[in-house]
């Protein structure tokens, strides 16, 4: 989520990093590739078995969960977790 919403790496204000998941969520509800893509990058390093669900970032991990498949193909909502 860093790299789309400068404002959640270090150094951003406290409030400001709190606000990420709000604006995160908005983003991937409107679609916005950036988001998208990120989730869907996380849910391919699960299912190809890389990571667990527990390596990735707990304030991305429901995002690329919920998102991922918007930016995937048929196949993906067959894997079974």
């Amino acid at each position: 989520m860093a790299s789309i919403f400068k404002l959640s790496q270090d150094g951003g204000s406290h409030d400001s990093k709190r606000m990420v998941r709000f604006l995160t969520n908005w983003a991937c509800q409107l679609g916005d590739l950036n988001c998208l893509e990120g989730a869907k990058e996380n849910f391919e390093k699960v299912a190809s078995g890389e990571k667990a669900w527990e390596d990735i970032d707990v304030n991305a991990r429901d995002f690329s969960r919920n998102y991922a498949i918007r930016n995937g193909d048929p196949d993906d909502i067959q894997v079974n977790f």
